[in-house]
């Protein structure tokens, strides 16, 4: 008919099963999906376990404001750096992302596919994280929403720093290691882990100047957290972002497909 109305166009048939490939290629690596996965729930568990045992003793701790942000922090660098930098660098050790060149998926849609599954399983856990926050009352509902929104500009930091280790060492086991370095250091530097309340006023002054530590910022933020607080939210965004713009630039020129010997 002249007036019929366009068919929607539905996803490619080599993007699906490009995307169900790098879905498998994700949860069948154990070693790095099922840590990232349960190692924040693990954490968030432990300190909130010490909470609760330790109710109503004099002096006892109270992790509580401190449980949801050390989550989502380890769950959004978990997936950026973890899953993420590792399996990418043995794609190119094992010379798997050389043999893209001889197929019809572009590279292009490889890594846009590679970065979709790792996207969608950081949204799932984020929002897996707030609901059961909400659900402990330690976080309401409508800071929830602001929790999640933060949580997927992180995501976004650590998926470039991700893409730029893995897309530039050569050797997966290094660019792994370099993803639980940077993971570590930028969890116990940033706040999320070690409240800068019991720090000294010197070193937090450094320390809360550092992107990673702005981003943890937001997040105490974001979840009306009386914890940290040190920089303006409009402020610590706009770092955020400029930072992540500058990183994915450089992501982009360090990019290598082959390992160069």
């Amino acid at each position: 008919p002249r007036h019929a109305q366009p068919r929607p166009q539905h996803l490619h048939p080599q993007m699906r099963r490009a995307l169900k490939l790098q879905t498998r290629e994700l949860v069948r690596n154990v070693s790095y999906f099922v840590f990232v996965a349960v190692f924040p729930f693990f954490m968030s568990g432990m300190f909130l376990g010490m909470t609760y045992i330790m109710a109503g003793k004099p002096g006892g701790p109270d992790f509580g404001p401190i449980v949801m942000p050390m989550a989502i922090f380890l769950a959004v660098t978990g997936i950026g750096l973890q899953v993420t930098a590792g399996p990418l660098a043995e794609l190119r050790e094992a010379g798997a992302l050389r043999v893209l060149g001889t197929t019809p998926l572009s590279r292009t849609d490889f890594l846009l596919t590679h970065l979709a599954v790792r996207f969608i399983m950081g949204i799932i856990q984020i929002a897996i994280i707030i609901a059961i926050a909400i659900g402990l009352d330690l976080v309401t509902a409508s800071n929830g929403v602001l929790v999640f929104a933060v949580s997927l500009i992180g995501l976004v930091l650590f998926f470039t720093i991700g893409y730029l280790i893995g897309g530039a060492v050569s050797s997966g086991q290094l660019a792994a290691n370099l993803s639980t370095l940077i993971q570590l250091l930028a969890l116990f530097l940033s706040g999320a882990a070690i409240p800068f309340a019991i720090l000294p006023d010197s070193l937090t002054a450094v320390l809360s100047k550092i992107p990673t530590s702005l981003f943890a910022d937001l997040i105490f933020w974001a979840a009306d957290s009386p914890l940290q607080r040190t920089s303006n939210p409009l402020l610590a965004f706009a770092v955020v972002i400029a930072v992540t713009v500058a990183l994915f630039v450089v992501a982009v020129r360090a990019f290598k497909w082959d390992v160069r010997k």
